[in-house]
């Protein structure tokens, strides 16, 4: 038995030596994105007042809008909340009494009612008034006030019961994630000024349609992106002063944010000096002008740890997804201490008015081996990746929760201005992104929806983001910002935008970045797309072309004995929209993985077994007893 019993020595101690198999540590909180994630509950709420009979490019404004809801009925996703209000059904003349009050939920919100949706749809027609304020507030009431609601109003005038902007303001402002978007059919002058301001006031964006073709098409378009808006996640918080901060432990958390300064302070108690602590601030800006957002760290003693700052670099109407973070402990080398920390966000160059924002406390152990390194870590953006075969249609999320994933290749959409649409592309330990934004010069059909001869017409954007959702600073090769060729005043020309960032390792934590975001970790990475203008909702079509190189390397071990024994282990969010963030590995008391105690008790049976199976074979061959 003295060869069995070396024989197990041996196994266990080849286990013990050996790279531990584990998941990669994962931050506490963490979203892992998806069809189901960041969903909105929708209604839409649509004109039925006399002048939908009106005729529009292709037919009359109702007909067209019957057989733009029947379309966008049908490709309702199964487990998506929608219903549908009208407004001027009932009472036909302003001069009978309740034609203010005309507005009925025709079909509750819900999943299981698309029946009652193309039925109510058939019977949609036109007959009284405008009773735009009534309408947006009862469709508040039907949408609740918890959770990701959009209402998407559907109209051809100006309301003949009051002014709804400030309705449209008040009702925006009754939860964290409500937003207004409008379609326009067919107005023009006061009317479509009207129905702008809605949607500014409501925190959406205003659509033109002024064909049946463009009726069917934007409203199909609206849609889509209503039911995925900008989502904040986490549970509210109010945050505190410079002298009284609200205590924040890791999570996700929500909280609004004044701008021009307006200040909000958390405070965070670091245990661990070995714990990597960082904190992302996160929102949907909206704002007219140059945008700057701060996010600060100090220590115990009031010593300024970390300071980073993003601006959205806008100078009209854009809602750009703003994000930065400031981080402690880990490799800090002069604010690992245990003890009370604060962190502090503002604004500033900032509307006035506060907005919603997110906060992202994520905890990781500290490096201890980063596994692989490469020598040499800048992003470089060219040779921008080159459109390869046809490409996929393709409908951005309109936040981190709800971006679908894509795989490398070649994307066609469009994109109205003042949309951010947002994809996920994972990346390993080793691979670095590409991506290309290809815009074509305009048709004479947008230039003349635009208003010709101004230089700042539109202007597109490309943003990346790490896993934290901290947006990384543009490759110093990179065109991430340009007119795109949308510029009328001039000869329209197609244009291309590029951006990429550096390989994925967990030493680029050395070379922090004014953003604060890095490639430290692998995991979901963002390409948001978004489009600026001053004025108009012409849809733009662009090709994504994504790329992603390099080969998958082993990922960095942790100070508290976790490592990454799988390139493809990720440390944030999880590549399958459908998968829960990976967790890590489960311990007994006495801190060994479960995993190892089970692989290591397989080992010792199996080697026992072996071992009983060569002494009685042994035994036999020198006239031993046999095996029992």
């Amino acid at each position: 038995m003295g060869f069995v019993v070396r024989l197990l020595l041996a196994a266990v101690t080849t286990m013990m030596l050996a790279p531990a198999a584990l998941v990669v540590p994962s931050y506490a909180a963490e979203g892992t994105g998806g069809d189901d994630q960041g969903q909105s509950r929708m209604l839409l709420v649509l004109d039925s007042s006399g002048s939908m009979k009106e005729q529009a490019a292709g037919g009359t404004k109702i007909q067209a809008a019957r057989k733009a809801l029947a379309k966008v009925i049908s490709g309702l996703p199964d487990e998506a909340e929608v219903g549908m209000r009208v407004f001027g059904s009932k009472v036909f003349s302003r001069t009978d009494p309740g034609a203010c009050n005309d507005t009925e939920l025709v079909v509750p919100i819900g999943t299981d009612n698309r029946d009652a949706l193309s039925s109510a749809a058939t019977a949609y027609k036109p007959y009284g008034e405008t009773p735009i304020p009534v309408a947006l507030k009862e469709a508040a009431k039907d949408l609740g006030s918890d959770g990701a609601r959009s209402i998407v109003l559907v109209s051809d005038g100006e309301s003949t019961c009051g002014d709804p902007c400030p309705v449209a303001k008040q009702v925006s402002k009754s939860g964290v994630d409500l937003t207004i978007n409008v379609v326009g059919l067919a107005v023009s002058g006061k009317a479509r000024e009207q129905l702008k301001c809605i949607a500014d006031n409501g925190g959406g964006t205003y659509y033109d349609a002024d064909s049946a073709a463009e009726i069917e098409s934007t409203l199909e378009h609206v849609a889509t992106r209503s039911l995925r808006p900008f989502t904040y996640q986490g549970t509210p918080i109010v945050g505190g002063s410079e002298q009284s901060p609200t205590p924040i432990t890791a999570g996700e958390w929500t909280d609004t944010l004044a701008g021009q300064g307006a200040k909000k302070s958390y405070a965070y108690e670091l245990k661990d000096p070995g714990t990597d602590v960082r904190f992302v601030f996160y929102l949907q800006d909206e704002h007219r002008t140059s945008a700057a957002m701060y996010v600060k760290a100090y220590a115990p003693d009031g010593t300024e740890c970390d300071s980073v700052s993003t601006m959205s670099q806008r100078t009209f109407d854009v809602r750009d997804v703003m994000s930065a973070q400031a981080r402690i402990g880990g490799l800090s080398k002069d604010c690992d201490e245990p003890g009370t920390y604060r962190f502090e966000v503002y604004r500033d160059n900032a509307a006035t008015s506060e907005v919603p924002i997110g906060l992202r406390v994520l905890e990781e152990p500290t490096v201890d081996d980063p596994g692989w390194t490469t020598p040499d870590l800048k992003a470089t953006a060219q040779p921008a990746p080159a459109a390869a075969g046809a490409a996929s249609p393709l409908t951005g999320g309109q936040s981190f929760l709800n971006a679908p994933l894509v795989e490398p290749g070649s994307y066609s959409g469009t994109i109205v201005a003042g949309e951010s649409d947002l994809v996920r592309v994972h990346l390993d330990y080793g691979q670095s992104l590409k991506v290309g934004i290809a815009f074509p010069a305009v048709t004479a059909a947008m230039a003349k929806a635009l208003d010709a001869g101004t230089i700042w017409d539109s202007q597109a954007r490309v943003v990346l983001y790490d896993p934290t959702w901290s947006q990384l600073p543009p490759a110093s090769d990179a065109k991430s910002s340009d007119l795109a060729g949308i510029n009328t005043s001039s000869k329209p020309e197609a244009t291309a935008l590029y951006d990429a960032t550096s390989p994925v390792t967990a030493a680029a934590d050395d070379s922090f970045t004014s953003t604060g975001g890095s490639t430290s970790r692998a995991g979901d990475y963002f390409v948001g797309v978004s489009m600026a203008s001053a004025d108009n909702s012409v849809e733009y079509p662009f090709t994504l072309t994504i790329a992603v190189e390099g080969t998958a390397q082993q990922g960095p071990m942790f100070a508290d004995g976790g490592g990454s024994a799988s390139p493809s282990a990720s440390a944030t969010t999880s590549a399958d929209p459908g998968d829960a963030a990976p967790t890590p590995a489960a311990k007994d008391e006495g801190g060994a993985p479960a995993g190892l105690l089970i692989l290591l008790a397989v080992v010792i049976v199996a080697v026992l077994g072996g071992g009983s199976w060569w002494w009685s074979r042994r035994n036999a061959s020198v006239g031993g007893p046999p095996a029992p």
